[in-house]
């Protein structure tokens, strides 16, 4: 296998395809958090500028159902999703990897999630889990995809000045990319831009906690509907 690997520092290709985000945004492009069709809560960002709504940037919106079956797409998982804070968290974390050894679930994991989880201080059990699942590999991307890859890392860093955030955004990159329906994460900041980046990244991958991922398995499997309003637990 191939070790997945990003370079901190981007590429001339890469900072090209962020100069042309910024240009576009600059003559007035702009992108709308209305992915559950309603106009009235709508959200513009500025990509190049990086200027959310001071709304957007604090509060983490209702998550909508419903995506795709679980069972029938493939579910990518970000580092921190099999963390273990409590008992509460490590019986869902126990339910998610029962549902993979019973088959009901096809983990794709993306290279770039690959390569932190590959870190010496990464606990054995995560390890254990992830590393022997099917993940992607870092190949060229097209020149669209470099825009896409750069409006997403937009969004994530915010008004930082800092590119901490680049390796979130190539997760999500390759979650989109290799047909995941479902990315899981607890990453706070990933999942207070969510809308916006599912505006980028395309309706069809779902930014969920675990919790949430959970619920929508039970809704498509038939089982009872935890969250019947769809509000993502706090």
């Amino acid at each position: 296998m191939v070790r997945q690997t990003f370079s901190s520092e981007p590429t001339h290709s890469e900072a090209g395809a962020a100069a042309e985000a910024v240009k576009a945004v600059r003559s007035n492009a702009r992108i709308a958090g209305c992915l559950d069709g309603r106009m009235e809560r709508c959200a513009s960002i500025a990509i190049g500028d990086s200027e959310l709504d001071e709304s957007v940037m604090q509060e983490r919106k209702p998550f909508q159902r419903h995506g795709l079956d679980p069972r029938r797409c493939n579910i990518s998982l970000d580092a921190n999703a099999l963390d273990r804070h409590d008992a509460d968290r490590s019986r869902l974390v126990d339910r998610l990897l029962q549902l993979r050894h019973d088959g009901h679930l096809n983990f794709v994991i993306p290279g770039s999630v690959r390569g932190e989880i590959e870190h010496p201080n990464t606990p054995a059990a995560v390890k254990s889990a992830i590393l022997p699942e099917v993940y992607s590999l870092n190949v060229g991307k097209t020149g669209g995809e470099l825009t896409q890859l750069a409006k997403v890392a937009a969004i994530l860093r915010g008004e930082a000045k800092s590119d901490k955030h680049k390796t979130d955004a190539h997760h999500l990159f390759e979650a989109a990319k290799y047909g995941g329906g479902y990315f899981v994460t607890e990453d706070g900041r990933i999942l207070a831009r969510r809308k916006e980046l599912q505006m980028v990244l395309g309706p069809a991958l779902r930014i969920v906690t675990l919790r949430e991922f959970l619920d929508e398995y039970d809704f498509h499997a038939g089982g009872k509907d935890r969250n019947p309003t769809g509000t993502r637990p706090e």
